[in-house]
């Protein structure tokens, strides 16, 4: 019966696991299609439904601050929904152009998975991200990244 520890061990080993998340770059989102039209189309579909680790800013912009007619303070300070993506820049702001939508990855958390991130200061996200687009007002983005980890960035 010394058999049955090696064969429990060698069962364990090929259980399929979770894989590892591809450390994940911003402009490997872009793709390779630089010929199309549409930021939509310049995006990466080999990407879609990988397990990535990509590091970032969050930023956490309300919905109202992007409609016609309402101040943008008064928006941001309002109980209106919000809209957070990670972006490869610390702010988006009314004031100067946002990223691309292939720059731009909606957040979405997954159960049991906090966000607490300083604005300005970056953060790892890990999770499955999906060619998905989302249009708004003030930004639009080309991805979701299902968040299962969120972790510092090492910073000096």
């Amino acid at each position: 019966m010394k058999l049955t520890p090696l064969l429990l061990l060698a069962a364990l080993l090929a259980l399929p696991t979770q894989a590892q998340p591809q450390s994940l770059l911003w402009p490997e989102l872009a793709g390779s299609n630089t010929d199309a039209q549409s930021v939509f189309d310049r995006i990466n579909p080999a990407l879609d439904g990988k397990q990535v680790v990509i590091p970032g800013f969050i930023i956490e912009n309300s919905v109202a601050a992007a409609l016609p007619g309402h101040d943008h303070v008064d928006a941001l300070a309002s109980s209106a929904p919000t809209i957070t993506v990670l972006s490869p820049q610390p702010e988006i702001c009314l004031h100067k152009p946002p990223p691309p939508a292939n720059q731009l990855i909606q957040v979405k958390l997954k159960p049991d998975v906090t966000l607490e991130a300083e604005q300005g200061k970056p953060v790892y996200l890990i999770g499955e991200l999906q060619v998905d687009k989302h249009l708004s007002g003030l930004f639009s983005t080309a991805y979701t990244l299902w968040v299962s980890a969120v972790e510092p960035y090492p910073v000096p």
